[in-house]
């Protein structure tokens, strides 16, 4: 009982916050609310932001 309650805990926290706030590379580095939220409004520049680390 305790595992499988602590496994939807971290489940939930994944899903609703981690998934949400991280920055995705894919996305210019932005959060998926924060990129949806430009994209939505057409404000910003929502193309994908490219580092090249090294020569």
């Amino acid at each position: 009982m305790y595992r499988e309650r602590k496994a939807e805990q971290i489940e939930k926290f994944i899903e609703r916050y981690y998934n949400r706030c991280r920055l995705h590379s894919a996305l210019g580095y932005r959060s998926p609310e924060e990129f949806e939220k430009r994209l939505e409004n057409g404000s910003g520049d929502n193309r994908q932001l490219r580092i090249v680390w090294g020569c």
